[in-house]
């Protein structure tokens, strides 16, 4: 399957010629701050504590585009596949994604602010995990009335929509998936959802999976293990730990219409109408951890819009995302670098 679907990737016209995917709404200034564990951390915070404060020196440092939307906008059209980022920031941020786009088929509609969403990501690397200290600032209270004429157009003419970080748009992510799920459906836009952990948002967890608009107006959903249980937590009252995550996915099946997509560090799994498929997830050393579960969505994305089987679709997605944390530069594979990584295979 895998030259198969390498030679689909090399085709001239693998992505169709009217192909535009709308993604939004978060962009994120990101400070990366690479560190060999958390007890070596710990231990130099002890210290400075101790002393009153102080420096805590540490290597490659990166200022890097970041948020969910900014990211999958940007793997998206690494891949080739024309995007148009919508997202609220300030002309820091809007100028970051210009430029770490700017040999790409990407642009961005902004929606003006004076801040912007930052995060600080410390990235774990003998634990192999990212802990985030974000401030979401003006995501936080983006909603339906923050998109103009010119957003909602957009939205109308793209053959895909995917909307990301639910749980850090505390105020009106809701709303706004009640209105822009409906209103792209009605256009014929493939729509798609990654919420982001929705562990701090509570009983709002529960009023997402009862909106009508995502019962109904969503295509497909993409998860991790831990988002697939805690939703399926908040249908079933039980403990997110207790659940098993393809039980969950089962769960959240019964629940909504929309696919749902699953990817974890060994396997990436789809569920749609109890159609079960699986793909193993590809062995490599990473070079960094920050944006795996973004080019994951990109290449399940670009899947999707290859009509590909559901099988090729997600080897096609982790094989986006092992490239992407393989690579030492944090810049999105092209179709070319994802097909010449699985004719190795």
């Amino acid at each position: 399957m895998l030259d198969d679907l390498a030679r689909t990737l090399e085709s001239p016209n693998n992505i169709p010629n009217d192909a535009h995917a709308v993604i939004l709404p978060d962009l994120f200034i990101d400070c990366l701050v690479p560190l060999k564990n958390r007890s070596t951390f710990e231990d130099g915070m002890d210290r400075l504590i101790h002393q009153g404060g102080g420096n805590l020196i540490t290597s490659q440092q990166r200022l890097n585009l970041g948020g969910n939307a900014a990211n999958t906008a940007q793997a998206l059209a690494g891949l080739g596949v024309p995007t148009t980022l919508i997202a609220a920031t300030n002309p820091i941020g809007e100028a970051l994604f210009t430029q770490a786009t700017q040999e790409l088929p990407a642009t961005i509609h902004t929606i003006n602010t004076k801040t912007a969403s930052t995060t600080v990501a410390l990235e774990l690397a003998s634990e192999e995990a990212n802990v985030m200290l974000s401030n979401p600032g003006p995501l936080a209270r983006i909603g339906p009335k923050d998109l103009d004429e010119d957003a909602w157009d957009l939205i109308a003419t793209a053959n895909l929509l995917a909307i990301t970080n639910w749980s850090q748009t505390l105020h009106h992510g809701t709303d706004l998936l009640q209105e822009v799920l409906p209103y792209a459906k009605q256009a014929g836009t493939f729509t798609f959802l990654d919420t982001g952990d929705p562990a701090h948002r509570g009983d709002h967890a529960h009023e997402l999976l009862n909106e009508p608009s995502v019962q109904n107006d969503l295509d497909a959903w993409g998860m991790n293990e831990h988002e697939a249980r805690t939703f399926a937590a908040a249908l079933s009252n039980e403990n997110p730990d207790a659940i098993d995550e393809h039980d969950a996915a089962r769960t959240l099946d019964d629940h909504v219409q929309a696919r749902i997509d699953v990817h974890t560090a060994s396997e990436a799994f789809s569920m749609n109408a109890n159609e079960h498929v699986r793909s193993p997830t590809f062995t490599i050393t990473p070079r960094h951890l920050t944006g795996a579960g973004d080019a994951w969505n990109a290449g399940n994305l670009l899947g999707t819009l290859l009509n590909l089987e559901p099988p090729a679709r997600l080897t096609l997605a982790n094989a986006v995302a092992a490239l992407t944390i393989a690579r030492p530069e944090q810049s999105p594979p092209s179709m070319e670098d994802i097909a010449h990584f699985l004719q190795e295979r």
